[in-house]
């Protein structure tokens, strides 16, 4: 209803959306661009609040900058880090299965959002799947109905991977 404020305003923000995104793009034939790397990931992993971590690159499309880190505790859990400003808003994912490589590892997510920013936390308890998949990849491949498909080229990931399970490792001994 565009006659109304309210209805309006519904609009707009629906067509800011990652839904709406891509149904205006899909509608007008266009493809989103894909990212570029901006920042290479590292091979020295840290210790931060008990944590491992390991910065996993920036990349960037057009005004929005994705920024990675991998991390791993104590026990098993281990996951990825996503700081994402140009997040178009709408609904993210409470489950995503992230693409390693060739290797398929299903995390959860949580997140804090204020638009255009949002920071999620996904995570696997087996760490291990998260880690090796790390190891074996060469990129990192989001593909999901709300978001469409997010390709991030990370470069080879085998050092970033061996140096995050090496900082576990050795601070978190079995």
């Amino acid at each position: 209803d565009l006659a109304t404020d309210a209805g309006a305003a519904s609009f707009v923000t629906r067509l800011s959306s990652v839904q709406g995104r891509q149904m205006l793009t899909d509608a007008l034939s266009y493809d989103l661009p894909e990212f570029t790397r901006v920042t290479a990931p590292s091979t020295t992993a840290q210790v931060i609040n008990g944590i491992c971590v390991i910065e996993a690159g920036e990349y960037d499309r057009h005004g929005e900058r994705v920024r990675l880190s991998f991390y791993q505790q104590r026990g098993r859990i281990a996951g990825i880090n996503i700081i994402w400003d140009g997040w178009p808003g709408g609904w993210f994912p409470r489950y995503l299965p992230i693409k390693f490589g060739d290797d398929v590892v299903p995390l959860v997510t949580e997140y804090q959002q204020e638009t255009p920013l949002i920071e999620a936390r996904l995570f696997n308890v087996n760490g291990g799947w998260v880690t090796d998949g790390i190891k074996r990849s060469n990129n990192i491949r989001i593909e999901h109905k709300e978001l469409g498909v997010i390709d991030l080229p990370t470069g080879d990931l085998y050092r970033t991977g061996k140096a995050l399970t090496d900082c576990a490792q050795k601070h978190f001994p079995a």
